[in-house]
């Protein structure tokens, strides 16, 4: 199984993947004029990764997720594949990471609500290690089950106000505000404009 990371088609027959076993892979794709063209966030299956040459060449696969459902939010989508992108090592691989990222790409219909999205993102950084030094907020609940299940445990409004001061800290960092307001704004929300990270 793989998670394309991002496409660089038309441009080129390259992808970014991120691979169940093999992590985050940069691969050129055969035969990119009779396959159908790849697009970030789609799950494919069922090919073969050729490195006997100096780059990876992915060829015969099958795509097996493409939801319509993505264009309901599909901002979100970008930046969290973007930040994976970013935040994780060529060829590192993590299964607790992918299994996140796969299930956000082929249940994309359960992150509607805001607050499934803040519990998406709360375990992201807590399994990427990107979080704030002085951390001060921590679920157990959330953190040890896994995201199909943790998306529907209920937590009291006090404690999804602390995961959002929480976010915000995480990832004040990247270029992502207008993202951020969206998704954990609140009138309430910590100024962090002296925070050390």
């Amino acid at each position: 199984l793989g998670v394309v990371l991002k496409s660089y088609f038309p441009q080129k027959n390259k992808i970014l993947l991120f691979d169940k076993y093999l992590g985050k892979i940069s691969v050129s794709v055969a035969n990119h004029n009779k396959d159908p063209r790849l697009t970030n966030g789609m799950i494919i299956s069922r090919y073969i990764i050729d490195n006997s040459k100096k780059f990876n060449i992915i060829k015969n696969f099958e795509i097996i997720e493409y939801p319509i459902s993505w264009y309901s939010d599909i901002y979100f989508l970008h930046h969290v594949l973007e930040l994976y992108q970013y935040c994780t090592p060529k060829e590192a691989v993590c299964d607790e990471l992918f299994e996140l990222i796969y299930f956000l790409c082929s249940s994309f219909d359960k992150f509607k609500s805001t607050y499934s999205k803040k519990i998406f993102l709360y375990k992201f950084f807590l399994i990427l290690g990107i979080y704030p030094s002085d951390n001060n907020f921590y679920c157990h609940e959330l953190a040890i089950y896994s995201i199909d299940k943790a998306i529907n445990i209920k937590i009291d409004l006090d404690d999804e106000k602390k995961i959002g001061n929480w976010l915000f800290k995480c990832i004040k960092l990247f270029n992502v505000k207008s993202f951020l307001n969206e998704l954990i704004y609140n009138e309430n929300i910590e100024d962090f404009s002296n925070t050390n990270f």
